[in-house]
């Protein structure tokens, strides 16, 4: 290999890894100072600052989670509940308890607990209604249903979910602050 230039070598000095460092700290220009107890001070304040505003900021992604999570469960036991009506050739109905906060699909096969910081307003078929805190909607065997709308709301915002007493289609919307 005469003529070429080696990319690594051995310093013939080599002393172990701590000679490396204190050499690499030397050429960065910082020595083996450190940090000064004052900027880790600062530091560390810093950071607490950052993290005491992340609550604050994804708090309300925490409230409306509740709330979508039961609009997906309640529409999901309608649909539940008419799927079992049309596979078992049989009426099925989807109760709504509120003096328990539940809803019963398919018939009580299914209990959902609801969020207690959840309002629900519930629209039915008066033929459907037992008393103010217990209302039904019922599937027929052709997927067709009484109707209904089930309004979910916290703070501002909510959903509405509407049962179509033609088709039977569930359909689930947004709704704004009020």
């Amino acid at each position: 290999m005469k003529g070429r230039t080696p990319i690594f070598a051995f310093d013939s000095g080599f002393r172990g890894s701590s000679h490396i460092r204190c050499r690499l700290a030397a050429a960065s220009g910082y020595g083996s100072r450190g940090f000064s107890l004052l900027e880790l001070l600062i530091a560390l304040a810093l950071l607490i600052g950052v993290l005491a505003l992340i609550p604050a900021r994804f708090s309300g992604g925490v409230t409306s989670a509740g709330l979508r999570t039961t609009t997906a469960q309640t529409a999901a036991g309608l649909r539940l509940t008419r799927s079992r009506a049309i596979s078992g050739n049989r009426d099925r109905r989807f109760e709504l308890d509120l003096a328990n906060r539940r809803f019963l699909a398919a018939g009580g096969e299914r209990a959902i607990t609801l969020d207690p910081a959840v309002t629900v307003k519930m629209t039915t078929a008066e033929s459907e209604r037992v008393d103010a805190d217990h209302a039904f909607i019922r599937f027929f065997p052709d997927g067709s249903s009484t109707g209904g709308r089930i309004e979910l709301s916290r703070g501002d915002g909510g959903f509405l979910i509407a049962v179509d007493w033609l088709s039977g289609r569930i359909t689930v919307s947004r709704i704004s602050g009020r």
